[in-house]
This record gives structure tokens, sequence and C-alpha cells, in this order.
């Protein structure tokens, strides 16, 4: 987190734009909202644009997509840098 807080401090000052995303994992449980609540809080707290695949139904409904929970195979990689490319794209433009 303190990472996350320096890249972020740094970024403002230097008026770079700045983006959080969460990649897809198949298969979500309690633990992982858990995980994830205070990078959440952080994007709230300093308004910074959040993008969250981590339980994106494209992702959640396509197994196929992954090469094992945590990680995308080639296909699902490609899939989700298009979408990360539109959706940042959408955000700061």
């Amino acid at each position: 987190m303190v990472g996350m807080l320096k890249r972020l401090h740094l970024s403002k000052k230097r008026y770079l734009p700045f983006l959080f995303a969460f990649s897809p994992k198949y298969g979500m449980t309690e633990d992982d909202k858990v995980v994830l609540e205070p990078v959440m809080q952080l994007c709230l707290k300093y308004n910074v644009p959040l993008i969250d695949y981590y339980s994106n139904d494209y992702f959640m409904n396509n197994k196929e997509l992954f090469k094992e929970p945590m990680h995308l195979n080639d296909t699902g990689a490609r899939e989700y840098s298009k979408m990360i490319i539109n959706d940042s794209f959408s955000i700061f433009s």
C-alpha cells in the first residue's frame, strides 16, 4: 500500500494521469473483497479512476480465457489488453 501511495503522489506531483485496474480472476471469494477494499478506498480518497475487471462478467463466464484462476492465458490477456486500452482512453479523453 505504501508503494501505491508513493506512485500516486509522484504522479500527481508531475501532473501525470493515474489509474488503478484490477485484473480479472476466475471465481471471486469474500476474501478477495477484503483485499481489494483498501485500494478502492484509496481511489475514492484521492479521486483516482479505478477499472475493476476482477469480477467482470465477461471473464467470470469464460473459463477458457484463463490458464488458472489468477492468470489469463494468451487469448484472455489479449482480450483484457484491448478492454483496458479502450476503457483508459474513455477515462482520459
